[in-house]
């Protein structure tokens, strides 16, 4: 039997508990074109996601040079999905650069964007914070981490801000095709062309100079480069915005969890972990292809699948957790999926957790009445969970 879900249906806690209570593995259609097999079971998420035959080919060929050859561009969501060799090149690109070292080296960047975007915000007024502050904050730390000038952050923030403002609020858009790039994303493209070329010249201490090291030896033409760096763009915010603005709303609506964070700081990086398993900013994963059958927790998985799992049905699982449907600060042996699991784990994982922890240290610092405007939160439809606004005050009056 088929199961139709919406990717909204994702987020809805009572919808995927009666799904991951009922079996590990579902058939189902997720109006993308084609049924697939969601894993919703923490075992069967990892035992699945460990499987080789799992790791997934993907559409046939290499999709960013057949791009380049076609002189289209390929679209950020198809970045994100990138499956073969395609997605290998790009990965460890990214990943032989983005070293603890790195991450270590940018904290200082970050708790000075941290404390200028703070700074920014009218303290006794009611303020969107994602608008103000959740949006911008990993936006503008990929900027630096990346090597982008000064006075080109405000055109790459507006471009990223623009997409995932808009995107969400139209779940029933088609995906464009090949010959649809939009006069915006060509823009980018060449703007992050003109970097590459730059960073050519006159090589930083940044990413950008350290990809283009690696895809020299690689031998890689420059597109690759060009994927690599939208794809750290677009997949490197989106989360960290998603947990900061609904991690913060649930500790505001729980008086008792701020205030045990005002008197043991040393919680926060607990608080981040069950944060992520808790809130799970992304419910679904990127698609798996199957090259082979494969038995998952019972359940016949065929040849050339497409398989996904839902990551907060998995990280609610009581088999893994006890009591998973309560946000617990001592939780032991945390092993959430919320950054997922196998040859797709996030490469920004250490970032995303850094850019958190310290945002939560600076707002416990400086502001330690803050409080919620509206408790009443409406949400975005997809598969990214996050309210469309999520008004505070920093410093409320008396």
């Amino acid at each position: 039997m088929t199961t139709r879900l919406t990717p909204a249906q994702l987020n809805d806690v009572p919808t995927v508990r009666r799904l991951r209570e009922s079996a590990p593995v579902h058939h189902v259609d997720l109006g993308r074109g084609g049924t697939e097999w969601l894993l919703t079971g923490y075992e069967a998420a990892v035992t699945g996601f460990a499987d080789q035959r799992l790791a997934g080919g993907g559409a046939a060929g290499n999709p960013i040079e057949e791009a380049e050859r076609a002189g289209r561009v390929i679209f950020e969501e198809d970045l994100v999905d990138l499956s073969g060799e395609d997605h290998q090149r790009v990965r460890r690109m990214i990943s032989r650069q983005l070293t603890p070292r790195r991450v270590a080296a940018l904290l200082p960047r970050i708790e000075r964007i941290t404390g200028e975007l703070l700074d920014a915000i009218p303290p006794a007024e009611s303020v969107d914070f994602i608008a103000a502050f959740a949006r911008p904050l990993p936006i503008m730390t990929l900027c630096a981490l990346i090597g982008v000038p000064d006075a080109d952050r405000a055109y790459v923030r507006a471009y990223v801000s623009g997409r995932i403002a808009t995107l969400p609020e139209r779940p029933e858009a088609v995906t464009p095709g090949p010959d649809m790039t939009s006069p915006e994303t060509a823009a980018m493209v060449a703007h992050l062309g003109a970097l590459i070329a730059a960073r050519r010249r006159e090589p930083a201490d940044d990413l950008v100079s350290g990809m283009i090291r690696q895809a020299d030896r690689e031998g890689l033409p420059d597109a690759y480069l060009v994927a690599g760096v939208r794809l750290t763009l677009v997949a490197g915010h989106r989360a960290v915005t998603a947990l900061l603005a609904n991690g913060l709303a649930l500790l505001l609506r729980e008086p008792g969890l701020w205030r045990l964070l005002l008197e043991r700081p040393e919680l926060i990086g607990d608080a981040v972990e069950e944060l992520l398993r808790y809130v799970t900013p992304i419910a679904l994963s990127v698609p798996r292809h199957a090259t082979a059958a494969v038995e998952v927790c019972g359940a016949e998985v065929p040849d050339r699948a497409v398989v996904r799992c839902a990551w907060g049905a998995a990280n609610r699982d009581p088999a893994r957790f006890a009591e998973p449907d309560a946000f617990d600060l001592a939780r032991p042996d945390n092993a959430h999926l919320a950054f997922g699991y196998g040859h797709h784990f996030c490469l920004g994982a250490a970032l995303a957790r850094a850019e958190v922890g310290l945002a939560l240290a600076t707002l416990l610092v400086r502001f330690p009445r803050m409080r919620l405007v509206d408790e009443e939160l409406e949400y975005r439809s997809g598969d990214l969970r996050e309210p469309r606004t999520l008004r505070v005050v920093l410093s409320p009056p008396g």
